[in-house]
């Protein structure tokens, strides 16, 4: 009995230091002794914390429903919110419909409906048509998504070194006035769109080749496809490979580490638009980045 009360502490300690993470306000830095802040005139009630754990890596904002405060995963490439169920206790939720869908992870079974009295990114909304995961196979410490549908009029800064995240609806500092269109990445994504087109997609450059990238904002690891793998390692069914250098705009990685995503569709002349190469946040950690909804441009710093 004390060998299992021994093995239970660690455990119980760590569950319930991320319940703490995630139902507790965190504080934020001074916002003084970070440039991009005052270059894109953010202002004050424009920067909010984020918070991660070892088990949720991804940047993580705070939301706010009928005086109840979380924290939920903010992720580019979703669309929409939604919340697993009981996640707000006190919540007013009325739902309309259920359904079952396919995800990433399984089946899930979904009930949409309106919710009442959210607050995220600075905004209110009285009443807000949200999904509540009711059964599913995700990360039992996940919370809840939110989607790059409350992104789309606005310009996003993510700093995961200093764990917080400026958005505004209204920049006042224009990308194209303040840094030249050479360091500017252009992006494509459908706002509305539920499949891979709907990915956030930029161009890279590896060796003289361009290829395009997406993010991933769930896991640290970056993935790239079969067949650019195998180009890059000259093997012929290769694990991993270390892209030496890889070129974003004017920003350059040097020795990516990426795992082979066997799922991946390798890139055709049929089918230009395939995704071949997927940077998690062991990339995103390095940098700050300026995600331009209104432009549809890309920063990397």
């Amino acid at each position: 009995m004390i060998k299992k009360t021994t093995l239970l502490l660690p455990l119980t300690l760590s569950v319930l230091a991320i319940f703490w993470n995630c139902t507790q306000k965190t504080s934020l830095p001074d916002l003084a002794t970070i440039p991009w802040i005052s270059i894109y005139n953010y202002r004050p009630s424009e920067i909010f914390s984020l918070i991660t754990t070892t088990t949720l890596p991804g940047p993580h904002i705070p939301v706010q429903v009928n005086h109840e405060f979380r924290y939920i995963l903010l992720d580019i490439n979703a669309c929409g919110l939604i919340l697993k169920e009981n996640t707000f206790k006190k919540c007013n939720f009325e739902p309309q419909r259920l359904s079952n869908r396919i995800t990433e992870t399984g089946e899930a079974l979904i009930e949409e409906g309106y919710l009442h009295d959210i607050t995220f990114l600075g905004q209110t909304y009285p009443l807000l048509y949200v999904s509540m995961l009711k059964r599913g196979t995700t990360n039992e410490n996940l919370k809840g998504v939110l989607g790059r549908n409350f992104l789309t009029d606005g310009r996003l800064t993510l700093d995961m070194t200093n764990k917080i995240l400026g958005f505004s609806t209204n920049p006042t500092a224009e990308l194209t006035t303040i840094y030249p269109d050479s360091q500017l990445v252009s992006f494509h994504r459908e706002q509305y769109s539920d499949n891979d087109f709907g990915l956030l997609k930029f161009p890279c450059v590896i060796g003289d080749q361009r290829y395009l990238a997406t993010f991933d904002m769930r896991h640290s690891v970056n993935r790239i496809c079969p067949l650019l793998a195998r180009q890059i390692s000259g093997k012929s069914t290769p694990h991993k490979v270390t892209i030496p250098l890889l070129n974003i705009g004017q920003k350059q990685f040097e020795n990516v580490s990426c795992q082979v995503n066997p799922d991946a569709i390798d890139f055709e002349a049929e089918c230009p638009d395939s995704i071949q190469l997927t940077l998690g946040l062991e990339l995103l950690s390095r940098i700050v980045l300026t995600i331009d909804f209104i432009e549809s441009r890309l920063l990397f710093e």
